[in-house]
């Protein structure tokens, strides 16, 4: 479990340190202060150098499009002079206080044709410029990654050639990484690998328990012959898309799967509040909370809500202490700042309708 990060040059972030972090921590703040940005960052370094992640990062965001004029874009002010650094500080019996780091830096391709002759040893002219450097420009990003108790350094890229992306893999054994789960918007319908997973380890009664505490009507959940999740709801030799049921049941398995399918790995929920009424946000704050404890699983969510803050406030306060903890980000001149705001302070604050959002 991760109890610090350090995060420097990525995105809008020049440079974060939280420390104090806990099984579920829950991020607020103003628009465009960073906490998606924070939640991607854990997502690079939870994922050890996978290096399409960045790419995923921005379908996540809406950018499904990728020319070379974009990877600039993950380094803070488009300076890619300045390496992206991600620290993640772990500790328990099983990390020792171990650091894991991810360090990104730009794929640079020079211009190499710098010759004064010809093949045929003709003289050619050379167009001079005031540019001390090769004219170098990103074609992809690369990642030195340094994994805890492990030595070496493990590294990978990807670059963009003639519209192709070609990508060379960190060469770490599965066992030695955790699973990293991103959740948002974009993902929401992410159902069918994650079912399976949920199938396997017997826990299918959890999630169709939990669920009913949602909607009553819902007897079971299958996956049919195309991979379609599909519910029980009682019609009579008929069963029906989950997709049909709202985006509250939508929203809320998401997250219910992302949970049973993270065993000690990290769930990160952008926008915690889509979809949601107010009256699931406390039984889903309770499953939260209960299967991270179960499933040995750390969990970072952001919001812009009031109601969100209230149920993580009232399920949370027999499961804070030590287990979660509200952090708000803000922007000052020196960077970006993440302030706490302990289980006392938060139920004041609620209390009072204090803004800590």
């Amino acid at each position: 479990m991760y109890t610090g990060v350090v995060i420097d040059q990525f995105r809008g972030i020049p440079h974060l340190e939280i420390s104090g972090l806990e099984r579920v921590n829950l991020v607020v703040g103003k628009n465009n202060v960073g906490k998606t940005t924070l939640l991607e960052a854990l997502f690079l370094l939870v994922g050890g150098g996978n290096p399409q992640l960045p790419i995923n990062t921005n379908a996540f965001r809406g950018l499904s499009v990728m020319t070379n004029d974009y990877w600039a874009a993950f380094f803070r002010e488009m300076q890619i002079s300045r390496d992206i650094q991600v620290v993640g500080h772990r500790s328990g019996l099983e990390d020792m206080a171990a650091v894991d780091e991810l360090v990104i830096r730009p794929y640079l391709e020079k211009d190499s044709s710098i010759r004064g002759f010809s093949a045929e040893g003709y003289p050619i002219p050379i167009t001079a410029n005031g540019d001390s450097d090769f004219g170098a420009s990103p074609i992809g990003l690369r990642f030195v990654y340094r994994l805890g108790h492990l030595k070496e350094e493990i590294t990978s890229s990807i670059v963009l050639r003639e519209g192709h992306l070609e990508a060379q893999p960190p060469r770490v054994k599965p066992e030695n990484l955790r699973k990293g789960i991103f959740v948002n918007p974009s993902t929401r319908f992410d159902w069918k690998p994650r079912f399976d997973t949920v199938q396997r380890r017997k826990r299918h009664g959890k999630l169709v328990e939990f669920l009913r505490g949602i909607d009553s009507g819902i007897r079971d959940l299958r996956l049919n012959a195309v991979g379609l999740l599909e519910a029980d709801i009682g019609f009579e030799n008929a069963l029906i898309p989950v997709n049909l049921l709202g985006g509250g049941i939508a929203s809320a398995l998401s997250v219910a799967l992302a949970m049973l399918d993270a065993d000690d790995g990290v769930v990160l929920i952008d926008e915690f509040e889509t979809g949601l009424h107010h009256s699931i946000q406390q039984l889903l704050w309770k499953i939260v909370f209960e299967w991270a404890e179960d499933f040995r699983v750390q969990v970072f969510a952001t919001t812009h809500s009031r109601e969100t803050l209230q149920a993580f406030s009232q399920v949370g306060a027999g499961f804070l202490e030590g287990r979660g903890k509200v952090f708000r980000l803000e922007r000052r001149d020196e960077g970006t700042t993440g302030v706490s705001i302990d289980r006392e302070q938060l139920e004041v604050a609620m209390e009072n309708q204090w803004e800590v959002r």
